[in-house]
């Protein structure tokens, strides 16, 4: 079993929105082996989001979650 992170860095085109979140905001997917997802745009210009894992068999099945839509 492993632990671990997944990080997704997407840079945001159109910034007159003026996309903000103040601060991270956390959420909890209701996965398997997910323990929480956080979603960051601080500087308007990128969202960050993160996919802590409590626990994976390996990392295929680590990044097949992460990048799961469902």
């Amino acid at each position: 079993m492993l632990k671990g992170t997944v990080k997704f860095r997407a840079r945001i085109v159109d910034t007159e929105r003026g996309l903000t979140i103040s601060q991270t905001c956390g959420i909890n997917p209701n996965k398997p082996g997910v323990g929480t997802v956080e979603i960051e745009c601080a500087e308007g210009i990128e969202i960050v989001i993160t996919v802590y894992f409590t626990f994976v068999d390996n990392e295929t099945l680590g990044i097949a979650i992460a990048t799961d839509s469902k």
